[in-house]
């Protein structure tokens, strides 16, 4: 619930249809960074920046940047 009680206060979304295995990785790394951090908006950026980087398969922004955070 959000600080007022109704709804939430953050979402991670996708914007298209991204490869389940990319996304997989994508929400293991943001979930490890997330709890180091406690920020969701630095835990994606950080998860995006490592999938990139990592391997050159998910090196294309199409299969992990339509992932984006809303929220305060």
């Amino acid at each position: 619930m959000g600080a007022d009680g109704r709804g939430v206060e953050h979402v991670v979304a996708t914007l298209w249809d991204i490869d389940d295995a990319a996304s997989a990785r994508l929400f293991v790394e943001f979930h490890r960074t997330l709890a180091s951090t406690g920020d969701p908006a630095v835990a994606l950026r950080a998860s995006q920046r490592v999938l990139a980087m990592a391997d050159p398969d998910l090196r294309s922004g199409y299969l992990w940047a339509g992932v984006v955070y809303l929220g305060g």
